[in-house]
């Protein structure tokens, strides 16, 4: 893994890990046939990877340390356009 992929990596595994471990919680204790429970698990862990990741992203927009939520504080190099300036 080069250098430069790594910010990225992380920032991608550490979101999908928080929202499945969100999924899997919100499904404790739920009496429900086994094949629901599991794609509710599926469901829950994208709706909550998905709402973590553009949440953390918004909020980093305004304080860059928030990034280190993702796993990764600064945001990877290809984020940044041509111009220096972050996107």
């Amino acid at each position: 893994m080069s250098k430069p992929a790594a910010p990225s990596i992380v920032r991608t595994i550490v979101p999908v890990a928080v929202g499945q471990i969100v999924a899997y919680i919100a499904t404790l204790g739920l009496v429900v046939p086994g094949e629901v429970e599991n794609a509710l698990t599926v469901i829950l862990g994208f709706i909550f990877t998905s709402v973590y990741y553009l949440a953390v992203r918004w909020l980093e927009q305004k304080f860059p340390k928030i990034g280190a939520l993702l796993g990764w504080a600064a945001t990877p190099d290809g984020y940044t356009s041509a111009d220096g300036a972050k996107h």
